[in-house]
């Protein structure tokens, strides 16, 4: 689990210095909102996180081809980097029975949807290449 938080971490602050990235939810970054908290109540950040671009049409097009090193699947915790895209309006009506006031504060921090990384074994600069040759930087 160590090496699934280190490459999450890297990831993560890689990511949130990208010009195309808007946002990165990651309990490890100082700028998660809960971060404080996460500290108190963890030992190990986890090897998950999630991130919107600016243009995620894009990104969606590029997903199921483009990335070398990162796989397009769904899971957690395999030794393998997978991606894949959780739309906002498939969470909606498949996961949560949200008041108006709850879907749209989820829609703020979610816009359309998000991509999520489930960190893997590979060497950090395999990952961070693939990830800036598919976002286009």
């Amino acid at each position: 689990m160590s090496a699934h938080q280190a490459n999450a971490t890297q990831i993560a602050n890689f990511l949130e210095q990208h010009p195309e990235v808007i946002c990165v939810n990651y309990p490890g970054l100082s700028s998660h909102p809960q971060h404080d908290l996460a500290q108190k109540q963890m030992e190990n950040f986890g090897g998950l996180l999630s991130f919107r671009v600016k243009n995620h049409e894009r990104l969606l097009e590029r997903l199921p081809t483009d990335f070398q090193v990162l796989h397009h699947a769904v899971s957690l915790g395999h030794v393998r980097s997978l991606i894949c895209y959780v739309g906002t309006d498939e969470v909606l009506k498949a996961s949560y029975n949200m008041n108006p006031a709850q879907e749209k504060n989820y829609r703020g921090l979610a816009g359309e949807g998000l991509f999520r990384i489930s960190a893997g074994l590979e060497h950090i600069d395999d990952l961070r290449e693939d990830i800036a040759r598919v976002l286009g930087n």
